[in-house]
Formats: structure tokens, sequence, C-alpha cells
């Protein structure tokens, strides 16, 4: 694990107070679901070890929901508390430093940061996608790493490299 899934979320709360756009608590936490799902296809391995949850209305990384929910559907306005990316025993960040996770994610925030919350809905919601495939009306179940990377896998197959992350 390279970090926390709140230092991507703080990462990406970086790029939007830079760039000035608006991000909802639905936007972000789909951010670093798809952070998360990525790397798992694209790089063989984990950005972060906490777990997607398939709830309701699409994939959920729980720490990054508990976080940010006060803010309902307005723009996240502060960065998360207690964060800490371990770069050396003795150095830590609240975000991820390491220029292969930035560029990563980066890629990740212009494939999806010009999605409304509502596409992104539709977009989780679509057939055979992980959360489809896990979720369980009423309940909040895990979402197998394995669904994930199978499913990322397959679908950037489908892709030329310039649109993996659309």
């Amino acid at each position: 694990m390279e970090c926390s899934a709140l230092a991507v979320a703080n990462y990406f709360i970086s790029q939007s107070f830079d760039l000035k756009i608006p991000l909802s608590p639905v936007r972000l936490i789909s951010l670093v679901y798809y952070s998360k799902a990525w790397s798992l296809a694209l790089r063989d391995s984990e950005l972060f070890e906490e777990r997607a949850e398939a709830w309701k209305y699409g994939p959920v990384i729980r720490v990054v929901y508990d976080e940010f929910k006060d803010f309902g559907r307005n723009a996240i306005s502060r960065y998360a508390s207690e964060v800490v990316c371990h770069v050396t025993e003795m150095q830590t960040q609240k975000f991820p430093t390491c220029p292969e996770a930035k560029v990563f994610l980066d890629n990740v925030w212009k494939a999806y940061i010009h999605l409304t919350d509502t596409q992104i809905i539709q977009i989780e919601h679509r057939l055979h996608t992980p959360w489809s495939m896990s979720y369980k009306h009423g309940t909040i179940v895990l979402i197998s790493n394995c669904v994930i990377q199978e499913y990322y896998k397959k679908y950037s197959q489908q892709k030329t490299k310039k649109t993996y992350f659309e």
C-alpha cells in the first residue's frame, strides 16, 4: 500500500482547491474508488488498503464517506483530518508524494472530474460493474478486489491507452 484512502482524498481535494473546481462527497468518493480500481487493473497493486463497499448509490470507501458526509451535496471545503502517508519511518505526509502515484492520480482526476454526481452514479450502476455484481438491496456488502480488478482490466483492454479512464 502506498498510502491511505484519506490521503488520496486529500490529493483530490487539493486539486479541487487549486483548480477551483467544486468537489462534492459523491465525486470525491468516486474518484477515490476509481483510483483503487484502476490501480488494481493497471498496476496490479492496491493504492490503499481500505475496501470498497457496495451501497445503494454506488461503491463507497467508508472512511472517506465518514470523513465528508457532513457536507451533504455541498462542495468540500477542508482536507481530511488526521491523515498520514508514511514516506519513511521518520517522515510523514498528508498526500501521496511518490511522483508515479501523483501522475496516476492526475490521470484519474482528468478522466472523471468532468462528470456530474448523477453521471457518476449512472456509470456505477451499469450492468456487470463490480458494484452491480455485488450490491444486495438493503445491505452493505464488500466489493471483492478480484472482481474490481477483473472488470477494469477487461474494460481497459477494450480501450486505447488514451481512453483508459473514461
